[in-house]
């Protein structure tokens, strides 16, 4: 894969990045980290018993299995935490591996929502991603943030668009996708 370097001028200043010709950067990558991030913003609130905590194996049999598999490798900076995103986000993820650092403390997930091929995964711990000099860090330990509720008011379809757009600010669980019986990340691009 061939990635050449762009000078970029943003708010705080120009900068160079790397850029994978032939894509389209219609969101800055500090947009899609932190989709990632805000996915797992702080909320308290309190853990009911019916849902526990859990730390999965990296795999791609379940939803927990391919978030903990991303979230883990992508700390490490390991370009196989891009195996775990869904296909059309590789080069995105192998982008933000490259432009950015991370450390996720006491990782683990709570509830998940299956819907089909579809999957919400509310992720617990504290995610800190630095880029170009900026820290920024979020910490979630509400074991249902992002979650339909009993309710209704917040419906799966709702909740996993938002998700996938990116758009989960303050109440948001990472979104998965299930293609050809494994399961996936699904990275705003």
């Amino acid at each position: 894969m061939t990635v050449r370097t762009s000078r970029v001028v943003t708010r705080s200043g120009a900068r160079e990045v790397n850029r994978i010709p032939g894509i389209r950067y219609s969101r800055p990558l500090s947009l899609m980290i932190a989709s990632i991030a805000i996915a797992i913003t702080a909320c308290s609130g309190t853990n009911p018993s019916a849902v526990v905590l859990s730390r999965p194996q990296p795999s791609h049999l379940s939803p927990q299995g391919a978030t903990t598999g991303f979230f883990s490798g992508f700390v490490r900076n390991d370009k196989n935490a891009c195996t775990f995103a869904a296909e059309g986000a590789t080069p995105f993820c192998l982008l933000a591996l490259e432009n950015t650092t991370s450390t996720f403390a006491n990782l683990g997930i709570g509830e998940v929502t299956v819907k089909g091929t579809e999957a919400l995964v509310t992720v617990i711990g504290t995610l800190c991603v630095t880029q170009a000099g900026s820290t920024n860090c979020t910490t979630n330990n509400n074991l249902r943030i992002g979650q339909p509720d009993a309710g209704g008011h917040q419906s799966f379809a709702t909740l996993y668009k938002a998700a996938v757009k990116g758009i989960a600010i303050s109440k948001g669980a990472v979104p998965c996708e299930r293609i050809k019986s494994e399961w996936y990340v699904s990275l705003a691009t």
